[in-house]
């Protein structure tokens, strides 16, 4: 399996969705082996709208390929979560960098999949307020 490298960011999200689909056994190791360094130049970190977008696009293909080999509904909700958590981020970019497409193209992602976000955050309803209220920003109240 390759990494599909049309994707600047998540493509890490995608892959291991595959893999995990094309995998005969798993077992569970209750043991750090993956040590994640938070850089502030990591893609994770950048303010590029195109990058963060790819991102989005990422859990969009993990959604489409398990769709296409029936995962279940206990794990969907929770893809579509992600997918809005990063939605929101980058809704709040482009809202701040005063770009009506993508906070648009973010804010229509959100309102997709806005019943499972809500569900699976049904405890934290300090993310539900904040999903609420970035759902309600206009670039025309920003001008």
């Amino acid at each position: 399996m390759l990494f599909d490298e049309d994707l600047e960011l998540g493509g890490d999200v995608l892959y291991l969705a595959k893999l995990v689909l094309n995998v005969k056994t798993a077992c569970y190791m209750d043991e750090a082996f993956y040590h994640y360094y938070q850089r502030d130049t990591s893609g994770c970190h950048t303010e590029s709208l195109k990058k963060r977008e790819d991102w989005m696009e990422a859990y969009k293909r993990v959604i489409n390929y398990f769709n296409l080999n029936s995962v279940g509904e206990s794990i969907l909700p929770w893809i579509k979560r992600f997918l809005v958590y990063h939605s929101s981020n980058v809704a709040e970019m482009a809202y701040a960098q005063n770009e009506a497409e993508v906070l648009q193209r973010c804010q229509n992602v959100m309102k997709q999949y806005e019943n499972e976000y809500c569900a699976t955050n049904c405890q934290y309803p300090d993310r539900i307020d904040r999903f609420r209220e970035i759902l309600g920003r206009s670039l025309e109240e920003n001008v």
